[in-house]
């Protein structure tokens, strides 16, 4: 493992020039950060994830993709003329604003946004910030130096959420950024890459996380740091519960359920390349990197049993019932081939006799087609507007105290599914919608604020096969 160390800072880090000398304060403050990702500014995704979805609709909405595009021109040479870009770096700006223009326009008047050109416009927003930065950065005195991470970050061609090669992006990283880390600190951006043909494609929204995280396991990394607008990872979320508290230190395995469960500091995917070499992550603020943060760690010092709450918010309940499931094989490999060909992915699973209750992600779309093949095998039934809670820790599957006192608290509500014992670190259960948020604020004053004094039992033996 080198000494470099790896980071990421967010789009509210990119936000203005005064966000982002704050960020080279935090940069000079580690020597060894070495490679820096960066998320487009703050608002712009959103500005060109809105351009590809009005131009399906071609001329109708003109007007408005015309305003979206002078927003994203004067946001930018706004913060151009703030930071006193040189000629080059302007031209090279402008030139990103006018492809923009041409891929908004040209999709507009084909009545189509094919996810290879909104990978291609989604791009220009980390395009742009990387440049910005890049220059605020060597005016500070920092001796930063540019990369087209699409030379480096190689993934297949499936536009809008690509797979990255693993192998040939650590080769490329060895090749194409090592070098440059002797006497540079590499500015790049995150959430994109290439297929082996040079075009465009992105890991999917938040994958600029994921993007660090990959650098970080192809350079073999010290440190993965992650930069963002608070100081690290909370017990819950504190928009819900003002009690929230800070994380000092906290395991990968409870990490990882945390962010899978609807934490937004860190992207769900982020961890799994940090934990395959077993490099630390720390999460703290980019304006204000003495505040302290959170360490993500292969093994934490203290394991409590309960370390936090995630709350998952528009989830679906699908049903499907058949007697065809008594005593018959085959009946749940039917089910879920039918959904993988629809690319619909499952969270949690319970089974009975005759039943299987499977949930969904709201914005998943449940079509037509899909209800009309899984009735050629089974009775459907759709329940909307619940949220998915999950209470993460250690020894869960192993403390049976612990279920009776979520019971307790959460006894004058209705739980309509409840997954325990698949793993160590998480017991999840579904809600209705407008009783979540008071049910979290009670779980957290019961076994965070308040916690109760229980003791997992001896683990049963497993067998390993």
């Amino acid at each position: 493992m080198s000494t470099t160390v790896v980071a990421k800072f967010g789009g509210t880090s990119m936000g203005s020039k005064k966000a982002m000398e704050k960020c080279g304060e935090t940069i000079k403050a580690y020597p060894d950060l070495r490679v820096v990702l960066v998320s487009a500014t703050s608002g712009t995704t959103n500005i060109l994830v809105e351009l590809a979805k009005l131009s399906i609709y071609g001329e109708k909405n003109q007007a408005r993709i015309e305003q979206l595009l002078k927003d994203l021109e004067e946001k930018h040479l706004s913060m151009a003329s703030d930071i006193g870009v040189r000629a080059e770096t302007l031209k090279k700006i402008e030139e990103l604003v006018l492809a923009a223009k041409n891929l908004a326009i040209g999709m507009s008047l084909l009545c189509e946004a094919s996810l290879q050109a909104t990978d291609s416009l989604l791009s220009i927003g980390e395009r742009l910030s990387s440049l910005l930065f890049t220059e605020l950065l060597q005016d500070c005195g920092i001796n930063a130096t540019w990369l087209d991470i699409r030379e480096v970050m190689k993934t297949n061609s499936d536009f809008g959420k690509a797979i990255p090669d693993l192998e040939l992006i650590k080769t490329l990283a060895k090749e194409k950024i090592t070098p440059l880390c002797e006497n540079h600190v590499v500015i790049t951006q995150g959430f994109i890459g290439s297929d082996e043909e040079g075009k465009t494609t992105t890991l999917g929204r938040g994958g600029s996380d994921y993007s660090a995280a990959l650098i970080a396991e192809a350079l073999d990394a010290s440190t993965l740091q992650i930069w963002t607008d608070v100081p690290g990872l909370k017990t819950t979320d504190p928009r819900v519960v003002s009690a929230a508290i800070k994380i000092d230190e906290i395991n990968f395995n409870e990490s990882a359920e945390l962010s899978t469960f609807g934490a937004k500091v860190l992207h769900p995917a982020t961890l799994w390349p940090a934990i395959r070499k077993n490099i630390p992550v720390y999460v703290g603020n980019s304006q204000n990197h003495l505040e302290g943060g959170t360490w993500v760690r292969p093994k934490s010092k203290n394991r409590p049993l309960v370390r936090a709450l995630a709350m998952r918010r528009q989830q679906k309940l699908l049903t499907l019932t058949s007697l065809e499931m008594v005593h018959a094989p085959g009946f749940l490999a039917k089910v879920f081939t039918i959904l993988a060909r629809h690319k619909i992915s499952v969270d949690l699973v319970t089974t009975s006799e005759v039943n299987v209750a499977i949930t969904l992600d709201e914005p998943t779309s449940l079509t037509r087609d899909v209800a009309r093949e899984l009735k050629e095998h089974c009775h459907i039934q759709l329940e909307e507007n619940l949220c998915l809670i999950a209470v993460i820790g250690n020894d869960i599957a192993h403390t049976p105290k612990l279920v009776g006192e979520i019971f307790k608290v959460t006894s004058e509500h209705s739980i309509r599914l409840i997954c325990h014992g698949a793993g160590q670190h998480n017991l999840c259960f579904l809600v209705k919608r407008d009783e979540a948020e008071n049910i979290l604020k009670n779980l957290h004053k019961h076994f965070i604020e308040n916690p109760v004094d229980i003791k997992p039992t001896q683990a049963c033996p497993g067998v390993k096969l």
